[in-house]
């Protein structure tokens, strides 16, 4: 009988959460689904672990690749997929039992190309294994509903973020959400492999565009998504600036390759996206001087355009009007990026900021 799911788990030296991940799925595997385990030239014996549990389960597979990054991985493994409906899942998450029996039955019932659910955040206090997790559910801000035909133009409004500034509209991450394969193949395929930060978001907003029937289900929420220290997501990455630069560009181009109507619904949410991606770079100076308290102006200056310098994300953006950011924040932010900090404290002060340097806090600044 033809396979219903495809899902694909990328994996990269994620030997110590990979058991937790594969059980969790193994525990409650729909019938006819498969289990594609991309390994993406781990280091660490996770890729042995990947083919013990392909040798012990015969609807596992296991793909070796070099390291490509997560992009690359999911692509190999959207190529092997022979399911319906695909989705994927990080080495390190785990999911619900009846998650993805309940995800196939919600999209067959619907006819739905993409559906959209919720998910739980779970965070540790401490680095150790033996921590307990805190969580937190998070929903879509789009309301919950079928989306198709003129209703989708009532999607695309808000389907990168909404007011106030910054909510997300549908959450950018791809193990929240079932896709009809044929949907997603294309959005995947055409991504740019250099995107490293963002891959999912410019994957899912592509999708998004294609779909002619997409279905918003904040009540499937058993998605466990674990943030761990040291994860692509929240370490600090010397090329980060750059990086989330391709992705920009990348989105700027499909949003304004869309008929005049849509793109002018999305380039607003576009530009704070940019913002968002980018605004970490007022809290530069603060984390510096908290890391090495007797760091000078000129080496904070220095550091800081070794983590900017030429990064495409800051073109512009000083004279940039964006609905929910404050003019003055998109100067300080151009302003940070070029490591003039004083004119960046000048510009807080004449603001009404009475902290010392730059606040941690992104709001306060």
């Amino acid at each position: 009988m033809a396979t219903e799911l495809s899902i694909i788990v990328p994996v990269y030296n994620a030997k110590e959460h990979l058991p937790a991940c594969v059980d969790a799925l193994l525990a409650q595997m729909p019938e006819r689904a498969e289990i594609i385990l991309v390994d993406d030239g781990s280091t660490d014996g996770s890729g042995e672990l990947c083919d013990g549990y392909a040798a012990q389960n015969g609807f596992v597979r296991v793909l070796h690749q070099e390291n490509l990054g997560a992009m690359r991985a999911r692509k190999t493994g959207l190529g092997a997929a022979q399911g319906r409906y695909v989705t994927f899942a990080d080495a390190d998450d785990v999911a619900d039992a009846g998650y993805y029996a309940a995800l196939v039955t919600r999209a067959k019932e619907s006819g739905a190309d993409i559906v959209c659910c919720g998910f739980v955040q779970e965070e540790r206090a401490d680095t150790r294994m033996t921590a307990a997790y805190s969580q937190k559910i998070l929903l879509n801000a789009v309301p919950d509903g079928v989306y198709e035909g003129k209703k989708l133009k009532e999607l695309y409004s808000s389907m990168v973020n909404v007011l106030p500034y910054y909510t997300f509209g549908i959450w950018p991450s791809q193990w929240s959400k079932i896709f009809r394969r044929e949907t997603v193949y294309e959005a995947q395929m055409q991504a740019p492999d250099e995107v490293r930060a963002g891959d999912d978001a410019c994957v899912v907003y592509a999708a998004l565009l294609a779909a002619q029937r997409v279905v918003v289900a904040n009540d499937l929420c058993g998605y466990h998504y674990r943030m761990q220290a040291g994860s692509i997501t929240h370490s600090k990455d010397p090329r980060y600036y750059h990086r989330v630069s391709v992705l920009y560009r990348y989105l700027r181009e499909l949003f304004q390759a869309q008929e005049q109507d849509i793109s002018a619904l999305l380039m607003p949410q576009l530009a704070r996206y940019r913002m968002y991606l980018v605004e970490g770079v007022l809290s530069l100076k603060e984390e510096m001087l908290l890391a090495e308290p007797d760091l000078t102006e000129e080496e904070i200056k220095k550091r800081t355009l070794l983590l900017t310098g030429g990064a495409a994300i800051f073109d512009g953006i000083a004279d940039a009007k964006v609905e929910g950011v404050s003019a003055g924040k998109c100067k300080r932010t151009a302003l940070a990026a070029k490591g003039d900090w004083k004119a960046v404290e000048r510009s807080m002060r004449r603001a009404g900021w009475k902290g010392r340097v730059v606040g941690l806090f992104r709001g306060s600044i």
